[in-house]
């Protein structure tokens, strides 16, 4: 007969995979400044070196990080939710938000740092059947439900080849038409969404397709 050596209490190491998760321990976050650092410095040149780290942002406290990983816990892609507190909101650096936050139901959030690895984007996974994007934006209207915030912000460049305007105005979201450069190195000009949640859900349950069934599931 063998035994343990392990003392009875001894926490069994677990790794999330095939899973969109809420990154709170340093590994997880440490995934999340490695996602930021290939897609947002190395591949677009939008953050160097110094901007990288999740820990040292100014809104890190009032951040919620959605984590995507594969079949070996490895990270595939990532969106930060920044919940409305003292801080603010990273746009309101750009413009006026002081109506969308006094007619707001719950807190504002703000969604940003959406990424997907250039090798993983437009591919569809058992686990992730329309996406690792479509996953992330699931996870972000599960997250915004359970904790009663139902209207979101989205900053978004226009003229980018990853811009993800098209696909967001077909779930819900309204651009406000305010045009703006942000802190980015990037050219092209950005513009904010909005969505009230409730928009996204009467389409998704009016059209009943593949896309909003998967969305929907679970949902509340």
């Amino acid at each position: 007969m063998t035994t343990s050596t392990l003392p009875l209490d001894f926490p069994v190491p677990t790794r999330r995979t095939n899973q969109v998760y809420v990154a709170t321990s340093d590994a997880d976050l440490a995934k999340v400044r490695s996602l930021w650092e290939q897609v947002y410095k190395e591949e677009l040149g939008w953050l160097d070196e110094h901007n990288t780290d999740p820990r040292n942002d100014r809104y890190h406290t009032a951040s919620v990080y959605l984590l995507a990983t594969d079949e070996a816990g490895e990270p595939v892609g990532v969106m930060r939710m920044i919940v409305d507190s003292e801080c603010g909101l990273p746009v309101d650096t750009f413009i006026d938000i002081s109506e969308l936050r006094a007619s707001a139901q719950g807190a504002l959030v703000e969604c940003a740092r959406l990424m997907v690895p250039a090798r993983y984007r437009d591919q569809k996974f058992a686990a992730y059947p329309h996406g690792i994007f479509a996953a992330l934006v699931k996870a972000a209207l599960h997250e915004c439900l359970k904790q009663k915030n139902y209207n979101v912000l989205a900053n978004c460049f226009l003229d980018t080849p990853t811009t993800p305007i098209k696909a967001l105005l077909q779930m819900g979201f309204r651009d406000l038409n305010i045009r703006f450069r942000d802190e980015l190195n990037e050219a092209s000009d950005c513009t904010v969404l909005h969505l009230d949640i409730k928009d996204m859900l009467s389409i998704f349950y009016r059209t009943q397709n593949g896309l909003g069934n998967y969305i929907m599931r679970n949902a509340g």
